[in-house]
């Protein structure tokens, strides 16, 4: 493994860590959560316990991190052809689903 790759693997940036720089236009709201460039999402620490239904189609990153969440199944995440991260890090989870992120076809990075 040669060291550049190492050093970008074990410091990995978290997918919101340059949403001030970005703006964007939102067309969804949900408390607590925050947007940049109207297709990332990023909803930590807000208490949820069940994904949002109305996250948007379009959505590329996605970060729930934080949260309360149990158990995940297929039918919780809506269908995001888009989605390439999914940042769920210290969010609870015991248990996923089987095809769990079946309706997240591009997911590349969880």
């Amino acid at each position: 493994m040669n060291l550049k790759k190492f050093i970008e693997d074990y410091f990995q940036k978290r997918p919101d860590e340059d949403r001030e720089k970005k703006s964007g236009k939102c067309d969804w709201v949900h408390p607590g959560c925050r947007c940049s460039e109207g297709q990332a999402f990023f909803c930590e620490n807000t208490g949820l316990r069940s994904l949002p239904s109305t996250i948007p189609h379009n959505a590329t990153n996605l970060d729930i991190s934080g949260n309360s969440f149990s158990a995940l199944q297929k039918s919780d995440f809506p269908l995001m052809p888009r989605l390439t991260v999914l940042a769920m890090s210290s969010a609870g989870v015991v248990s996923l689903g089987e095809d769990v992120f079946g309706n997240l076809p591009m997911l590349k990075k969880v």
